[in-house]
């Protein structure tokens, strides 16, 4: 489903070619604007790349968009790496067994010293360890306790573990974490585990424990051998929107689950299942035209916020590139996602040693009723293991339109030669292009982008540009503000009904 009818009935895009266009397409056929931006290339540390002939017999890659980090394991061996210029480059070693997932997590308030920072959770096939992080003076070993300086300080992982459980015979595929500190894992059973931890031991429990909340009290009383002669279908991936306090697992035939995180683990439960079979079904009933097996198999969730729709919780994304709410999309063999602030970006293998970046936007075509989107195309240099947004590192608690513009939206790709990262550009950065590429608002291709944008949004994008402080006195806030006059329209008083 793309959005809901008056009539309660879903709707769907993609069959028409009309619903996905080039940025060319608002602009009379200008050829120069491009909604991707190369931002930077950093290449896996040198000193690194050398433990890659070493590889036994596992090896997986990630990122820490909280901390700005990659991370590598070989085997037993785990290296961490600022990605935004390759440097400082921790190393953990004390591990005997094959590292199978890796998350970091920020702690629960008021739990630990004040120095750890946050949490790292490795996973084996018969431990669960969590690490405390902490962040000092690279030249003298200060704590730093500021968020927007973790960026460029020493990252320090202390030796000795704080929590250590037995997996019970049950591999960890996944860790995802809150913004309130809870771990949460996922399993090759398929149930959803939590990591529960508290500051001390008390009468009515561990310091720390792991819960099963897909069985419950029930998974205690079945011993983990039994579980290796049934068919399982294994936790693949879970996401959270903290916005609604919701949690969502992919399993891997395809089944979606939807959980309410409640306030605590006692109250955690299930809300919510889509076996894959039902998923199809619903799918057909919308687009009867299109062949059932291109729903196979789903490869991707995203989370949408609150901020991103009210009414829209998760967008599923097909190998085949049809997205589910349900969206007919361009790219083959799509095996990874990402949606930030209104874009869908798509990761599709292209040749065996190089991905492709789709990125669909409806920013620009707000005033259209149906959905339409422009479709960007980007060929990256490697294959693309992880996909996450770029934190910004001063942050800000209100955030207005202007400085929401004036920062580009950045994304990290982290692939096997390195970390690739990419701005979305805005309605302001587009508009922004084309009066450079025209010379001024006095061009049929302006006045033809600002005919396809409604009115209040043609005018506010040229009034951002304008009022962009790095644009003040130059020639684009001076065409910026020549098109808001020529083509923004007539004023007129909007009066409350």
């Amino acid at each position: 489903m793309t959005g809901v009818t008056q009539a309660g009935t879903p709707t769907a895009s993609g069959l028409s070619d009309f619903d996905y266009q080039q940025l060319s397409n608002l602009s009379m056929g200008f050829k120069d604007l491009n909604q991707l931006c190369t931002v930077n290339k950093v290449p896996i540390p040198s000193e690194i790349m050398e433990h890659f002939n070493h590889i036994k017999c596992h090896c997986m890659m990630g990122l820490f968009p909280e901390i700005g980090r990659a991370w590598l394991t070989i085997d037993t061996d785990l290296y961490i790496w600022t990605y935004e210029n390759a440097r400082d480059v921790a190393y953990f070693d004390g591990l005997s067994q094959v590292i199978i997932s890796v998350g970091l997590v920020t702690p629960k308030p008021g739990l630990f010293v004040a120095d750890v920072k946050y949490l790292l959770i490795l996973t084996t096939p018969i431990e669960i360890v969590v690490l405390g992080v902490t962040f000092g003076d690279a030249n003298n070993g200060t704590p730093n306790r500021s968020l927007s300086a973790q960026n460029c300080e020493e990252m320090q992982l202390m030796h000795t573990p704080i929590f250590v459980l037995n997996t019970d015979n049950v591999a960890i595929m996944c860790v995802q974490g809150t913004d309130d500190g809870r771990i949460f894992l996922g399993g090759r059973d398929g149930c959803l585990y939590e990591v529960s931890y508290q500051a001390e031991s008390n009468w009515f429990g561990k310091r720390c424990r792991k819960i099963n909340h897909s069985q419950g009290l029930m998974s205690h009383l079945v011993p983990g051998i039994f579980k290796i002669f049934s068919e399982t279908d294994s936790v693949e991936k879970i996401t959270v929107d903290n916005t609604r306090n919701l949690l969502y697992v992919l399993m891997s035939k395809g089944s979606i689950e939807a959980w309410d995180l409640g306030k605590d683990a006692g109250s955690t439960r299930r809300i919510a299942r889509l076996s894959y079979k039902e998923i199809i079904s619903s799918a057909s009933m919308i687009l009867r035209t299109i062949d059932p097996a291109v729903f196979h198999p789903i490869t991707a969730i995203c989370p949408l916020t609150l901020d991103d729709s009210s009414s829209l919780h998760l967008v599923a994304i097909a190998e085949s590139g049809i997205t589910g709410n349900l969206l007919l999309t361009k790219p083959k063999l799509v095996h990874s996602a990402h949606f930030i602030q209104g874009s869908l970006l798509m990761i599709s293998r292209q040749q065996q040693d190089q991905d492709l970046l789709t990125c669909l936007s409806s920013e620009q075509f707000q005033s259209q009723h149906n959905l339409v989107e422009s479709t960007t195309y980007m060929p990256l240099d490697g294959q693309v293991w992880a996909i996450a947004d770029v934190m910004r590192k001063d942050r800000v608690s209100i955030t207005t339109p202007l400085r929401k513009a004036q920062n580009p939206r950045k994304v990290a790709l982290l692939t096997n030669q390195g970390v690739h990262i990419v701005s979305i550009l805005q309605s302001v950065d587009i508009l922004q292009q084309l009066l450079v590429g025209c010379h001024g608002p006095h061009n049929e291709a302006v006045k033809m982008y600002f005919s396809k944008q409604t009115e209040p949004e043609a005018c506010a994008t040229a009034l951002l540009l304008a009022c962009r402080e790095s644009f003040r006195g130059t020639e684009v806030g001076d065409w910026a503000t020549q098109s808001f006059i020529l083509y923004g329209g007539e004023p007129y008083f909007d009066a409350p009904i």
